[in-house]
């Protein structure tokens, strides 16, 4: 089979006219030379980016005439109305460009017949020229994608269009009067008058220095006062930003490439001075390991409520998509003041103070998870640099599933599991309704791995908050594959999930359970007496909290990974988490509240035992123990049907369980330390071994 080359030449192929110039509704060669003809030609107006001065020099300089607006390149597409403002203070930039040009086209621009402007308000990516005979009328219009770059007119390696308009007056005054001539007039000389100032009196380079760019710039002040743009506060934040939009924007696109490169890589090989698709046979062993790398590279954020949070490598902070251009990146992490951070401290506090307020029970322990599973949505967009960090540390990738990819909040109904997943929501910006129901990630009566991994294999960090999640995705195999595949082998940047569940029904196995982490919400809300005191009480802190805590949480996070602090400790991913809200409290002068919580829960584990001490208790007769301290459970005694029996078993402890076939056979002594208990015959059992010494 002949393979296809990626690199192999086009000389004969149609495509290879890679400017593309329509004239007379036909597609026609022209050099550069012909399209902006001097000899036709002596007027030229233009609106377009400008490669280098030798290149400008040499289109302009046989023209009379000439006014030229510049505008951005087209890697500069995203940029912000900065563009203008730094194009303006860059008096260095500036120098370079008078200092390249032809000696032709300096004496022009003394003599005022070459003006060059650029706008300060907002960048421009247009491309119009227009060429006039002052003499004979006879006009031309070209419009298209080409820059007047060598790139685009000579070099040929990339694609444009051009279109050509010959004596099209009305075409020509058009785009003059409404479109290049307001653009001129609102425009800035680039140009500064002082350099035109001293190349007449003395003709050779300006040399940059401070005294000089300091006359440019006070004197292009001065000139252009009333043109000088008024920033908005906005603007003026995102132009003290600039420098690291634009890194976080270069880090971004540099991922894409090496991504690219990597899926290159692996369907390609090389045969001669060229690489060729592989063919079928050896891209089908790639398949598996392509696809990763694809849904990595290209993932939807249709549906998506989260805000979409990037780690940016070189800062170790975290920027965010731009809502108005998801292409672009705005930088996210940064200090805020004390009152905002005081301020959002007291709102968090008075939210869990509501598991006290409007609910039956009254045990801090309830306000203590609370807060952990706030502690968990703050850490969740590092919890993938934690599993990368310990693997690296112990040389183990069986220790990447340590630190859980997933966090389950167990409770009845009106516990207020759903409005946490909810304040969880607003605590990091997310937008309405803040979570996404498990229906969206669902097929039928099971989960959609497909939909499940999206969300996993996207790079967006924010945690997935799912809300009502079926006990069958803890149970059921297609759950139990997602859950072992997704904490064992999910590598590099991905979020995590949080997610709801109702705790009567919920149970799950011993895999599942060590790579989840299980915290119990099951103080019901009053709802009969304080039903609508607790909504106004909740609404009245859901209407001020916003995500300024968590810009200066990560601000601080990206501090604490440059100054290599300590990022966790063993079994508890949210040290660092922990250590930077009692910061906050000293900070603010406040007390950390007593149901702080200071080190993770075992909710699972204790719900455990108190469920097996339950049923010990109440059915001793069905315990009956062996001479070597394995305990025999007549398990009909206790469990209505297998499911039951099956539930129930997956809550016994590491150890416990010797034997669970057609008999359940329990290791006494783990059983007995598991829930609590002495041994019922402990005595006797101790005499029997004596005697058997």
């Amino acid at each position: 089979m002949e393979q296809i080359s990626l690199l192999e030449q086009i000389d004969d192929n149609p495509i290879k006219k890679y400017l593309c110039i329509v004239k007379d509704d036909k597609i026609v060669d022209m050099t550069f030379e012909d399209i902006f003809d001097t000899n036709t030609f002596n007027e030229f107006y233009a609106v377009t980016y400008v490669s280098s001065p030798a290149f400008f020099s040499k289109v302009v300089k046989d023209f009379k005439k000439v006014k030229f607006i510049i505008g951005i390149d087209d890697s500069e597409y995203l940029s912000s109305f900065t563009s203008g403002i730094e194009k303006f203070v860059d008096i260095k930039g500036r120098i370079g460009f008078w200092n390249d040009l032809q000696k032709e086209v300096k004496e022009k621009i003394c003599d005022e017949s070459i003006s060059i402007r650029f706008t300060l308000d907002a960048p421009i990516h247009s491309k119009i020229y227009l060429l006039n005979n002052s003499e004979t009328g006879f006009k031309r219009v070209v419009i298209g994608s080409a820059n007047l770059t060598e790139k685009a007119f000579i070099n040929k390696k990339q694609y444009e269009d051009i279109i050509i308009f010959d004596n099209d007056v009305e075409k020509y005054d058009l785009y003059y009067n409404q479109r290049f001539k307001p653009l001129f007039e609102a425009g800035v000389n680039y140009i500064p008058d002082i350099i035109r100032k001293k190349y007449l009196k003395n003709p050779s380079v300006i040399l940059f220095s401070k005294e000089v760019a300091s006359e440019i710039l006070n004197n292009d002040l001065e000139i252009n006062r009333n043109k000088f743009c008024v920033l908005t506060d906005e603007q003026m934040a995102e132009l003290k930003s600039r420098s690291q939009q634009l890194e976080e924007q270069y880090e971004v696109k540099k991922e894409e490439i090496q991504r690219s490169t990597n899926i290159i890589n692996h369907i390609t090989k090389k045969k001669g001075n060229n690489y060729i698709l592989k063919p079928p046979d050896e891209l089908k062993k790639q398949t598996l390991r392509i696809e990763t790398i694809i849904t990595k590279a290209s993932k939807s954020i249709t549906d998506d409520v989260r805000q979409l949070y990037r780690f940016m490598d070189k800062t170790n902070t975290l920027s965010v998509v731009d809502k108005n251009n998801h292409e672009f990146y705005k930088p996210f992490s940064e200090k805020i003041d004390i009152e905002n951070i005081r301020k959002n401290l007291e709102l968090i506090n008075r939210f869990v103070n509501a598991y006290e307020l409007f609910t039956f029970k009254t045990n801090k322990t309830y306000q203590s998870k609370i807060m952990e599973i706030i502690l968990f949505s703050f850490m969740s967009p590092y919890i993938w640099k934690l599993r990368e960090e310990i693997v690296l540390k112990t040389s183990s990738e069986s220790n990447r599933s340590t630190f859980p990819v997933f966090l389950v909040i167990a409770g009845r109904a009106a516990s207020g599991k759903t409005t946490a997943l909810e304040f969880i929501g607003l605590l990091l910006g997310n937008n309405s309704p803040y979570y996404i129901p498990y229906s969206l990630i669902q097929s039928g009566r099971t989960v959609d791995k497909n939909k499940l991994e999206s969300y996993f294999d996207s790079e967006y960090l924010a945690p997935i908050l799912v809300d009502e999640i079926p006990s069958s995705f803890f149970t059921g195999k297609t759950g139990e594959n997602i859950i072992k595949e997704i904490s064992n082998n999910t590598t590099g940047k991905h979020p995590v999930m949080i997610g709801t569940t109702n705790v009567r029904e919920f149970n799950t196995t011993s895999q599942v359970l060590r790579r989840i982490y299980y915290i119990q919400v099951d103080s019901e809300f009053n709802t009969k007496e304080f039903n609508a005191e607790s909504k106004k009480y909740l609404n009245e802190i859901e209407s001020e909290i916003d995500n300024s805590l968590f810009k200066d949480f990560s601000y601080r996070i990206a501090e604490k990974i440059k100054n290599e602090e300590i990022l966790y400790k063993e079994n508890d991913c949210l040290f660092l988490a922990r250590e930077i809200f009692k910061e906050y409290y000293k900070e603010c002068g406040m007390n950390v509240p007593e149901w702080f919580p200071h080190q993770p829960f075992y909710d699972y584990e204790e719900r455990g035992k108190e469920i097996w001490k339950n049923i010990y208790e109440n059915n001793r007769d069905a315990f009956i123990e062996k001479d070597d301290g394995t305990i025999y459970v007549n398990t009909s005694i206790i469990f209505n049907n297998p499911r039951e029996r099956e539930n129930i078993v997956n809550y016994l402890g590491i150890g416990c369980v010797k034997e669970d076939s057609q008999i359940l056979l329990l290791n006494g002594d783990i059983f007995y330390n598991y829930i609590g208990v002495k041994p019922r015959n402990s005595f006797i059992s101790t005499i029997k071994k004596y005697i058997k010494r």
